[in-house]
């Protein structure tokens, strides 16, 4: 009701502004950094770090936390709930160093992982994160996320490139396709799914839309349609382009390397 009268008292009784559709203005994106011909390049140097995996990333915090942790620091079952980990960080007798705070739960066909954290090992063997990661593997479904920033360093593994992600992955069992939405960026190379159903019984490349962000701001669409074309279109802010014949078959293996790990 504030909202309402504010306006009024700003606004009168005069007409609105805009007159018709007409008065909208449409800002173009930036032109291209990369030629289109370069886009099957870039997409293949994306992927080829494979798909965020909540898995990896809860193997390798595992991992160094049994080898450094103790129940004073930073806690039990992979959790940071001792008292002396605190808000400055604790470090072991050994020389491991726990800070922030990090919330571990599994069950029989799933596990979650909530986290604000970094450990530090006396190798200097660095692993960090900060987010929402889990895993559900039951009878009637699997579903993957991953939410937020991750790293380790060092590592041979699309956690040593500065990964951000808000991605989920869901497949039904009684279905033959998987579901993949959201995006991510790695190596400074961003892809964002909208939608997209991945199913080899139906087409061999993704349906629905994927999107390539370029270095300038500005993104390069793949739209692959139900009737599964031997070429998707392509658009870049808006504007068709048919020179290009993008290929993300490897979707269904980078996938399924996360479902079933």
């Amino acid at each position: 009701m504030a909202a309402l009268v504010a306006q009024l008292l700003l606004f009168g009784c005069t007409e609105s502004p805009v007159e018709s559709d007409t008065d909208q203005i449409f800002i173009p994106p930036p032109e291209a950094d990369w030629e289109p011909e370069e886009l099957q390049d870039h997409i293949d140097e994306g992927l080829a770090y494979g798909l965020p995996n909540p898995s990896t990333f809860l193997q390798h915090y595992m991992e160094l936390y049994e080898a450094g942790a103790t129940d004073a620091c930073p806690g039990t079952d992979y959790n940071f709930n001792s008292p002396d980990v605190g808000g400055a960080g604790c470090t072991t007798d050994d020389g491991y160093f726990f800070e922030g705070v990090v919330e571990y739960s599994e069950q029989e066909d799933q596990w979650a992982l909530h986290a604000d954290f970094r450990i530090i090992a006396p190798d200097d063997h660095h692993l960090s994160g900060a987010g929402n990661i889990g895993l559900t593997n039951s009878e009637e479904s699997a579903r993957a996320s991953i939410y937020g920033s991750f790293f380790e360093d060092p590592s041979t593994d699309w956690l040593s490139a500065n990964p951000s992600s808000l991605l989920q992955i869901e497949k039904r069992n009684n279905e033959s396709g998987t579901l993949l939405y959201g995006g991510y960026t790695i190596d400074g190379r961003s892809f964002y799914f909208e939608n997209v159903w991945l199913d080899t019984t139906r087409c061999d490349q993704p349906i629905g839309v994927v999107q390539v962000r370029d270095p300038n701001g500005g993104w390069f669409s793949v739209y692959s349609e139900e009737s599964c074309p031997s070429c998707p279109t392509v658009t870049y802010g808006g504007t068709e382009i048919d020179s290009v014949c993008p290929d993300f078959s490897i979707l269904h293996d980078l996938v399924s390397a996360v479902l079933s790990p």
